[in-house]
């Protein structure tokens, strides 16, 4: 998918960029269409950092307080994580063309409501990858594409490679071990581009946030997700 996304220009940059911001900050689609304008939500300060504005979670979530979630910038060995981040850069850059003084990425680029954004981030999904996902660790083989899968493949992947399980709770945003327990899928395997990605979680400490009460998932959230009893780790075996 990097390949891919470092070819891609225009609409199709614009939501290889959004792939990459859900696999890295394990959003759903209600967050990415919560975006009000790229130039303000989604930001590489200074040294190097990528912040995001969370605005939107759990079918529109109303009442939510807007936070910042930030990521570290990847070190000078990190060359994956690099590329990814100039994948974000670019997308970000991108200029609406009715208005070029707006970002393409903006409020209603991926629709109205948050049904509508997992319809645009599934459709895109679609027509963007490939059926060859399986051979990458963000996608697992026969895996159910839809735009849910990057923050199940997150998940998953930082289990599989024994990620401290507080922070796999936390940086998901999870309200409790159980909710979190049911998006990992055991049979992901430790895979080095995963590493590479998620670098800054794997540090010992973690990177954990701390969480607005308001934006934690829990156990009813669930079944919207499509969340079944698939084979997943147990609570523990990430610790």
């Amino acid at each position: 998918m990097l390949s891919a996304s470092e070819r891609a220009v225009d609409t199709d940059l614009a939501f290889y960029g959004l792939f990459w911001l859900m696999l890295l900050f394990m959003f759903r689609a209600d967050t990415m269409g919560g975006i009000l304008s790229a130039d303000s939500d989604i930001r590489f300060l200074e040294d190097g950092s990528l912040n995001f504005m969370v605005r939107r979670l759990k079918r529109g979530t109303a009442h939510l307080q807007p936070f910042t979630r930030s990521i570290p910038a990847p070190p000078p060995t990190n060359t994956f994580r690099t590329r990814v981040f100039e994948v974000i850069r670019r997308a970000v850059a991108l200029r609406n063309p009715q208005a070029p003084t707006e970002p393409l990425i903006r409020a209603g680029f991926l629709g109205t409501t948050p049904a509508r954004a997992s319809d645009a981030l599934t459709n895109a999904m679609d027509r963007l990858l490939s059926a060859n996902l399986s051979e990458s660790f963000m996608m697992g083989d026969g895996s159910h594409i839809s735009s849910h899968s990057w923050r199940k493949a997150a998940a998953s992947a930082l289990a599989a490679m024994q990620a401290n399980w507080l922070t796999i709770k936390m940086w998901g945003m999870w309200a409790s071990a159980n909710s979190a327990e049911r998006y990992i899928d055991a049979l992901y395997a430790d895979h080095p581009m995963a590493r590479m990605l998620f670098d800054w979680l794997l540090t010992v400490g973690g990177h954990a946030h701390t969480v607005p009460v308001a934006a934690q998932y829990s156990e009813a959230d669930e079944a919207d997700d499509g969340v079944t009893d698939s084979p997943r780790a147990p609570h523990g075996a990430t610790q």
